[in-house]
């Protein structure tokens, strides 16, 4: 048995063209589609479309992108940890492939 705390974020994500960009350094997370969409977007990658009631797995320390196809799109974020906050980027701050 383990015992201990996460953070917990819920975004509403921007549709696109909007993104926001961000990185967690010390923790990984896991996003779940609450409603609506998610795209994101690692650079230099395909961007990887998650729906409604879907889950996906980002390291710590991966600088990405999230928007959506639709207006509305709503996720939860869960952190592994309470060790690092959500750092926000700017698009100069990345790499231009995104």
């Amino acid at each position: 048995m383990a015992n201990g705390k996460i953070g917990v974020n819920v975004f509403n994500i921007p549709k696109l063209p909007k993104k926001i960009h961000l990185v967690l350094r010390n923790d990984d997370c896991v996003y779940y589609v609450i409603r609506g969409s998610l795209q994101l977007t690692l650079p230099g990658a395909e961007p990887i479309m998650l729906q409604s009631e879907e889950v996906l797995f980002i390291p710590s320390g991966i600088v990405h992108s999230i928007s959506s196809d639709q207006v509305n799109s709503k996720v939860l974020m869960i952190k592994s940890s309470n060790t690092s906050e959500v750092e926000y980027l700017q698009e100069s701050e990345i790499s231009p492939q995104l």
